[in-house]
């Protein structure tokens, strides 16, 4: 029926993640949102990056916007960055 509170049907979020259990060592590209719970010895480019409590990232991050609650070591480039009270971050911001 047409014009009776019809919702059109909207597709779920997509995106990426990394467990808390993975280490990865290189670079990692994806044109979708990422999350990053585990360890990673690499740079990231992503959509835009929530990098988790218990994640360890040594290098830098390239995205959209950053939401940091685990440890960086590395630089992050962005348009927006959120730092939790969790956060460790040693780098440079840009």
């Amino acid at each position: 029926m047409y014009g009776k509170n019809n919702v059109s049907p909207v597709a779920p979020l997509i995106y990426s993640q990394i467990n808390e259990d993975v280490r990865i060592r290189g670079a990692i590209a994806v044109s979708e949102p990422l999350v990053v719970a585990g360890q990673l010895d690499g740079d990231i480019n992503a959509d835009t990056l929530h990098i988790a409590s218990t994640a360890i990232i040594n290098g830098d991050g390239t995205a959209e916007s950053v939401a940091i609650d685990g440890r960086v070591l590395g630089g992050i480039v962005a348009d927006g960055v959120y730092l939790s009270a969790t956060t460790y971050f040693e780098g440079q911001l840009q």
